[in-house]
């Protein structure tokens, strides 16, 4: 750079002028590379403008002071030594600016030959390009197609041969001549060596043939691998000509502003050419681009042809080509296309023609011999290969099992066509309500037809799409809704017409059994048959479709049917009985009416038991009948069953209260209690729950026992409860008839207290008896820990027999305030 400088200052002596080129050609061989001089010059404009700097701020004074005196001193006596340092910045200018042009004009350089390489390695990879896919990849593809459609011949030919000569020479000769022209097109392509056994492990886990398996290739595979590379490499290629074209743009304008006239004529001569250059690079990609699509064309078109010919012969090998090759080029949906339209499509409509389907019109039971098992039987002959192929599970190799889920040739090439003929005007006459029964059958038996063909044909990944498209497409054409509105229509007003015809007859007839149980009997009967034969009747009405609208008709159906016995059958058959002053009559109807009750659910729950495969939510359903008619699972009464009770405990509480009011006045009586021996109870005192034990032995094993247990616990407390505020009220009269008596005689008799103590002993005795005969006759009912005990009672007494011990403690008092 020294000597640079130096030779730089006798230049500036000889002249005024620097020429960058006739620099460059002098320094250029001093130096390895030009792009080195460019790194010099580059250091050396840093180091001037540095330098600069420094001189500024080094000289800043003298500038000041040089500025301020310009005014005083004029042009003529300007002294030569007060300009050097104007002079000294603007030659540094006038050098910094010739570097820079020189490193404008070096860059221009370098882009010219990046455009060049770029154009070199592009119009390269081009040609490259254009010979492999017209001498190579069409050429592949024809021998790859021709040996596929030889395959059975060579293959006859050997077995032949084989059985002539008894050995498997042949064979393997054989098969080294058929690919014995793709084997010559691998010898000089290197790209190939890792593919030559890509079929293998595929194959061996298809057909268990190693040594075969061994000697054939992927041929579509391999090709689909190199047109996808080969459309890869057209896309950089594209890329890479649009950034040369942004280039060549660049270089023009730099040229334009920076050279002379000389120069611009030169730099328009190579313009012209380089565009020429451009022109020519991507006619060259679309001539390349268009072959490319002709090749794809060409190989799409035989693979289709290949796929179709070896689901036909069974020809597994290639079906695993195929497959691979357009899922690696992700063109599933073509050969999906090509099953649709070669196979099932002519299939389906061979089944589905007139002729079929006017037989079937009005007899659908052909329709499902006809149509929809010859559907199944026949495409699973056509689709066996395939088959083999998709629906094997657990494939030991990996790479198939990805290539196989990319599929979906059941729901996109089989289902598509059927739900196309189905759903077509010819079948509408499916989808016509004309009854429940028949609009059930056909509904179905199209939905076991779609069950039976998901098992044979639909593989596990293709499950879930293959039933949202029969959802979409297909369950729409049958009015479901409107078909379970008139399903509801019809049980609703059938169940309607029994209710009102029953509250019509029977109003006047005199025998009040025979009328309730004629009345219960045709209404139980008809809800059964409406519950069983009709909303849940597997076979000819219920549909697990309509699941939650069968499940709210059920539930509606027996809300009606609580409804009728609470406002309509419990009212007339106590009013009945009433009418006629038979209590005993009525409380065996009601006990009757609790058995009945429980044996309709156990009925139900027998058969939701033998239909739970069919009817879901059995348990549900059988909860939801015992709430409305019996008890929940906490043994809560429903309303039904609490009417039932209350009027039985009211039957049963009368009866055993009536002996108590007819007698126990009478027997507290001071004329009564003075002929009494103290030593017995009194003579009613075993009468009183006469009826309530006679219940309770005759209604034990046919009465519920919660039902019983409550029953009886509440009829003990009324009874008590009434005995007690008798007895009380009986002293208490006793008591003020005796301090009457002792007033109007103005003194006490010796017998009068004797009197009112023996009644009230005899009241104790009389409840102790009591207490006897319920523990001796309901022990085992009315101590029940977990429901009838009392827990605020001390001592663990009964709660039921409460009133008793009150009686009792009251009896005790009145003693106390005697004393």
């Amino acid at each position: 750079m020294n000597e640079f400088l130096c030779r730089q200052k006798n230049n500036d002596d000889n002249k005024n002028t620097f020429s960058g080129i006739d620099f460059v050609n002098e320094y250029r061989n001093r130096v390895d590379s030009l792009q080195t001089l460019l790194s010099e010059l580059e250091d050396f404009q840093s180091f001037l403008k540095e330098e600069t700097i420094t001189i500024i701020h080094k000289e800043y004074n003298s500038f000041i002071e040089f500025s301020s005196q310009l005014n005083n001193i004029s042009s003529n006596n300007l002294d030569p030594s007060t300009t050097i340092l104007p002079s000294c910045l603007n030659q540094l200018k006038s050098f910094e600016h010739v570097i820079f042009n020189m490193l404008e004009k070096i860059k221009n350089q370098l882009l010219i030959k990046k455009i060049a390489n770029e154009k070199k390695m592009i119009g390269k990879k081009l040609l490259e390009i254009y010979q492999q896919l017209q001498n190579d990849v069409k050429i592949m593809i024809q021998q790859a197609f021709e040996n596929v459609f030889n395959e059975k011949k060579d293959q006859k030919q050997i077995d032949d041969n084989n059985q002539k000569e008894g050995t498997m020479n042949n064979d393997e000769h054989a098969s080294e001549m058929k690919d014995f022209k793709l084997f010559n097109l691998l010898d000089n392509n290197n790209e190939l060596q890792g593919l030559l056994n890509l079929g293998e492990e595929d194959n061996q886990a298809m057909n268990g043939k190693e040594e075969e398996q061994d000697k054939k290739i992927y041929w579509f595979l391999y090709v689909a691998d190199i047109l996808k590379r080969t459309s890869n490499s057209l896309k950089e290629i594209e890329k890479n000509l649009l950034e040369l074209s942004e280039l060549s743009s660049q270089l023009i304008n730099n040229n334009k502003l920076s050279g002379t006239i000389i120069d611009n004529k030169i730099n328009n001569t190579k313009n012209i050419n380089d565009k020429q250059h451009l022109i020519t690079l991507f006619e060259m990609y679309e001539r390349v681009e268009e072959l490319l699509r002709e090749v794809e064309k060409d190989f799409i078109k035989k693979v289709n042809e290949i796929f179709i010919y070896s689901i036909k012969n069974n020809l597994k090998f290639y079906l695993i080509d195929c497959l691979e090759a357009f899922s690696y080029l992700n063109k599933m949906e073509l050969l999906e296309n090509q099953l649709f339209l070669n196979i099932v499509t002519p299939t389906v409509n061979e089944i589905f023609k007139k002729e079929n389907l006017f037989k079937c019109k009005n007899n659908f039971e052909e329709f499902t011999n006809l149509i929809y098992n010859k559907l199944i039987e026949e495409l699973y002959i056509k689709l066996l290969p395939l088959l083999n192929i998709i629906l094997t599970e657990n494939l030991q190799n990996n790479n198939l099992q990805n290539t196989i889920i990319k599929y979906n040739f059941i729901t996109n090439g089989v289902l598509q066509p059927i739900i196309n003929n189905l759903t077509n005007d010819n079948c509408k006459f499916l989808y016509e309500y004309r009854n429940v029964k028949q609009f059930h059958l056909m509904f179905k038996e199209q939905k076991k037809f779609l069950e039976n063909l998901q098992i044979k044909f639909v593989p596990k990944h293709e499950t879930l799409k293959f039933q949202e498209y029969i959802q979409l497409n297909l369950m729409k054409k049958w009015q479901l809704k409107i078909y379970f509105l008139l399903v509801k229509q019809n049980i609703v007003k059938e169940f309607e017409n029994v209710l009102l015809q029953q509250k019509q007859e029977y109003s006047l007839e005199n025998n009040i059994q025979g009328t309730l149980a004629g009345k219960w009997g045709i209404v139980k009967d008809r809800f059964n048959d409406l519950l069983m034969n009709q909303i849940f009747n597997v076979k000819y009405v219920y549909l697990n479709e309509l699941n939650y609208e069968f499940i709210l008709l059920y539930i509606q159906l027996v809300g009606r049917f609580q409804k009728w016995i609470i406002e309509d059958y419990l009212p007339f058959m106590v009013n009945s009985t009433k009418q006629l002053n038979n209590n005993e009559n009525m409380i065996t109807e009601l006990c009757l009416l609790i058995s009945k009750l429980q044996q309709l659910i156990d009925i139900l729950n027998v058969y939701f038991e033998e239909n739970k495969n069919d009817i879901p939510f059995k348990d549900e359903l059988i909860e939801i009948v015992k709430t409305r008619l019996l008890f929940d699972n906490q043994l809560k009464s429903s309303q039904l069953l609490s009417l039932i009770e209350e009027n039985i405990i009211n039957a049963l509480s009368e009866r055993c209260i009536e002996t108590l009011i007819s007698k126990v006045s009478n027997a507290y009586s001071l004329t009564t209690q003075s002929k009494l021996n103290n030593n017995q109870a009194s003579y009613f005192i075993s009468e009183v729950f006469k009826p309530l034990i006679q219940f309770k032995n005759f209604n034990e094993k046919e009465l519920n026992s919660i039902c019983l247990k409550k029953i009886i616990c509440q009829v003990i407390f009324n009874t008590c409860e009434q005995f007690k505020l008798k007895c009380i009220k009986i002293v208490e009269t006793t008591r003020k008839t005796q301090q009457s008596l002792e007033r109007l005689k103005k003194k006490k008799g010796s017998n009068s207290n004797s009197t009112i103590n023996g009644i009230q002993d005899q009241i104790v005795k009389d409840t102790n008896t009591l207490e006897e005969i319920l523990l001796e006759n309901f022990k085992i009912i009315i101590v029940d820990n977990n429901m009838l005990l009392d827990k605020n009672i001390n001592s663990g007494v009964v709660a039921c027999m409460k009133p008793l011990e009150e009686l009792k403690l009251g009896i005790q008092q009145f003693k106390d305030e005697e004393e």
